[in-house]
């Protein structure tokens, strides 16, 4: 029974020496220039603009597609409806 309690405890941490190597493995990450941060997010963004009107152009394609099929007269893409 006493192997039971064991595997059921799980381990503390002491805070000051997670603090301490948190603190030291910080100073062992290899941080990218900003250069490569610019280059990075000049990615990200451009990936997000274009999916954006990707999703926007399927979207109105299959607006017009619907209208087509179902007989909707309405061509504006802003109008309320009816």
């Amino acid at each position: 029974m006493s192997k039971d309690k064991k595997k059921d405890e799980t381990p503390k941490i002491k805070e000051p020496n997670f603090l301490a190597s948190t603190l030291r493995e910080m100073g062992r990450v290899s941080w990218p220039t900003g250069r490569e941060t610019l280059r990075m997010t000049s990615v990200v963004i451009a990936t997000v603009i274009f999916f954006a009107l990707f999703i926007g152009l399927v979207d109105i394609g299959i607006n017009q597609a619907q209208g087509f099929l179902y007989g909707n007269s309405n061509k504006s893409f802003t109008s309320a409806p009816k």
